[in-house]
């Protein structure tokens, strides 16, 4: 039955949504959501993020600022992103684990970025 999920500060249509998507796993999705206020993050949704380099710019500027992202160059591989991840990581280092959360349907994907001593 969707439509049971309730958290303060989250947007009832947001909500509904996640409740369609997981239906019968309210208490799971509210647990999630519970957590992922209180920790460091950033949503990206793979369908608005046509290229990997938006992809990698939308993470760093969510992370570190918009002086981050501008470090990437034009056609950034894998390894550009993670050695600029890096270095902003050292400057400005995270006190927890920094998570990725995909917005992709129909599951929340979850993935995460360790703390700088990779």
């Amino acid at each position: 039955m969707a439509g049971l999920l309730e958290l303060p500060g989250y947007d009832e249509e947001r909500l509904r949504r996640v409740s369609e998507q997981l239906p019968c796993r309210e208490l799971q999705a509210g647990l999630l959501l519970s957590l992922m206020g209180q920790l460091p993050h950033v949503t990206v949704s793979c369908v608005e993020c046509v290229s990997v380099a938006l992809l990698f710019e939308k993470v760093l500027q969510s992370f570190f600022g918009g002086d981050a992202a501008s470090l990437l160059p034009r056609s950034p591989s894998l390894s550009d992103f993670v050695r600029i991840y890096r270095q902003q990581s050292s400057q400005s280092p995270a006190k927890q684990t920094r998570y990725i959360v995909s917005r992709s349907q129909p599951s929340l994907i979850i993935k995460h970025l360790k703390c700088p001593n990779l």
